[in-house]
């Protein structure tokens, strides 16, 4: 990595935090200045809302008229699904019919299942499974909500700008590089910090 990095003429990063990750695990006064942030885009036209609100939902199988909550996100430790389960557990009798959508796959999912159960949500909480590149844009458009509830080391959040092209709120936690790109768009798209209580 060090010799990749000193042979490159530039190093492009996506966002400030990730710019200081690589500074802090290389320290060169020489590495810092030919580090330049190029923000990740998206392609809106892919994204755009569906003019069909409810296609989305039919395509996917997805009950017509439930507050679907969305997140998109491996099933790892850090991606903060245990906090976001908690959160809607504490926040769905405020939803006409919520649903948690959690499409991913990862080494948490058995036990995320079990927290699930444990938290009586039931048929309220959907694990997806890994989502298509092509489901995506279906996904979003279903949603009512997204939310990236993420505890450590998020480098920018590409699934924030995809979701927004969708015109879908979005709701994240303010880690890494998110209030980079969520919170240019209001502080109130974050929450304070990473618990249930403040997600919810």
């Amino acid at each position: 990595e060090r010799w990749t990095l000193g042979a490159a003429r530039l190093i492009f990063v996506a966002s400030e935090f990730m710019r200081r990750q690589l500074a802090a695990f290389h320290p060169s006064a020489h590495l810092a200045r030919k580090m330049r942030v190029l923000r990740y885009g998206v392609d809106a036209e892919r994204f755009a809302p569906c003019a069909d609100a409810a296609a989305p939902r039919r395509r996917l199988g997805l009950p017509a008229g439930a507050t679907i909550v969305l997140t998109v996100r491996r099933l790892e430790e850090r991606m903060g699904l245990e906090e976001l389960l908690r959160a809607f557990a504490m926040c769905r009798g405020g939803l006409r019919d919520g649903l948690l959508l959690i499409a991913g796959k990862g080494r948490l999912e058995r036990a995320l299942k079990d927290l699930a159960g444990a938290l009586g949500l039931g048929a309220s909480v959907r694990f997806w499974g890994y989502a298509r590149d092509e489901d995506l844009p279906d996904l979003y458009n279903a949603a009512d909500l997204f939310v990236v509830p993420t505890q450590a080391l998020e480098g920018f959040g590409l699934v924030i700008p995809e979701a927004l092209a969708a015109n879908v709120p979005v709701v994240a936690t303010p880690v890494g590089g998110i209030p980079e790109v969520l919170g240019e768009l209001g502080p109130e798209l974050l929450s304070r910090d990473c618990t249930p209580e403040a997600l919810a």
